[in-house]
């Protein structure tokens, strides 16, 4: 793992592979050993690139409370310096949120996104936002956090099959569904490893067309 110092404290994060780069965010109250058996299973051609968010696994206490707003901003400053092309971004329930603001706030820095029971399709409740604060205290995330996250660990009622609305106001999205609860990537990683390899192919070779058009337009041989 590699420290960045942030606009919000400390974190530690971490790339496994060469090549194209996969992001992957994580929930609360979980690392980036999350997407550790995905990552295992993703061809060598990707580089995926894990954080751990500010008072989790390897990384201190944040500095400021850990809203979403706040957590789009680490993952940021994390690539942003490295900034070479676009993206897939991989989140699931609060990393989801993550990956889908970063991809509005920076298009520029993400192409295609699978979000895993992504958090943020709601309106911003006073509850929500104590919740974020406290998440980046280990205490909160010890004591707290791990009472009750069990619950949300494996398959329960149809509204865990009923997740249609980002689909259908999403243009290009696809909902793929597994019983596997809140962690597929954990409970079902070839399926999501497989998602993820076809989703990326899909953004890479886009991005690969459009800079070989752009390499061959008149106004990049000008310039050459």
């Amino acid at each position: 793992m590699t420290i960045l110092s942030t606009s919000a404290g400390t974190v530690a994060h971490g790339s496994q592979g060469s090549g194209n780069p996969v992001v992957l965010p994580p929930s609360g109250d979980h690392e980036h050993h999350d997407y550790d058996e995905i990552r295992d299973l993703l061809p060598g051609r990707f580089r995926s690139i894990g954080v751990d968010w500010p008072g989790h696994g390897h990384s201190p206490a944040g500095t400021s409370p850990s809203t979403e707003l706040r957590l789009t901003q680490i993952v940021e400053e994390l690539l942003d310096p490295n900034a070479r092309g676009h993206r897939p971004g991989v989140g699931n329930s609060a990393g989801g949120n993550v990956a889908a603001r970063l991809a509005i706030r920076r298009p520029d820095l993400l192409k295609g996104l699978v979000i895993i029971d992504g958090g943020g399709f709601e309106g911003s409740r006073l509850l929500g936002r104590v919740f974020c604060a406290l998440m980046n205290r280990r205490w909160f995330t010890r004591r707290i956090y791990s009472l009750f996250s069990w619950a949300y660990t494996r398959p329960r009622a149809a509204i865990d099959r009923a997740a249609k609305t980002a689909r259908d106001v999403i243009p290009g999205s696809g909902l793929v569904v597994t019983e596997s609860g809140h962690l597929p990537h954990t409970t079902s990683p070839a399926a999501v490893a497989a998602e993820l390899t076809s989703l990326a192919n899909t953004a890479f070779d886009a991005v690969r067309r459009t800079n070989d058009t752009q390499h061959s337009s008149p106004a990049a041989k000008e310039q050459e």
